[in-house]
């Protein structure tokens, strides 16, 4: 093997190893609202009734759980592939007014794109749904967090 088919190996390596540890958080946060929305329309409705005190809530559970499964898998990674590219050309971007907004800009991104929004939604769910614990990822603490 020569000097050169390494570099290229271990380059490859390490942009593999940087994309799986981008996706983690992502990938963990959207599967749980995946898991919690569907486990929540399984439930039968006495039971759901007390797990989310209101209609309105049961109403938004519902409209998370029927978005989050109309979702594929592969369009969930194309979805997480464009919030790459957006993300990296945010931070690429050497204009003045980009690199005063880059960190507003970069959490609008993360909030905005559909996978960060479920999530987002479910949070905000759960603190009115005190019966209900979740454990979500954030990335700053790289480690599982209680909502």
């Amino acid at each position: 093997m020569t000097n050169s088919t390494r570099r290229e190996r271990s380059l490859c390596t390490r942009r593999f190893n940087i994309g799986f540890k981008q996706s983690i958080p992502i990938g963990y946060n959207w599967g749980i609202a995946r898991g919690v929305t569907s486990a929540l329309a399984c439930l039968p409705d006495g039971l759901r009734e007390r797990l989310t005190e209101t209609q309105e809530n049961r109403d938004k559970f519902q409209e998370l759980y029927e978005s989050v499964n109309l979702l594929s898998a592969t369009d969930a990674l194309k979805l997480f592939h464009d919030d790459i590219l957006t993300k990296k050309a945010v931070e690429q971007s050497g204009s003045t007014e980009a690199s005063v907004s880059v960190g507003g800009a970069q959490e609008h991104i993360s909030n905005s794109s559909s996978l960060g929004t479920y999530s987002t939604k479910l949070q905000s769910l759960l603190l009115e749904s005190p019966e209900i614990k979740v454990q979500f990822f954030h990335q700053e603490a790289s480690t599982p967090d209680r909502c």
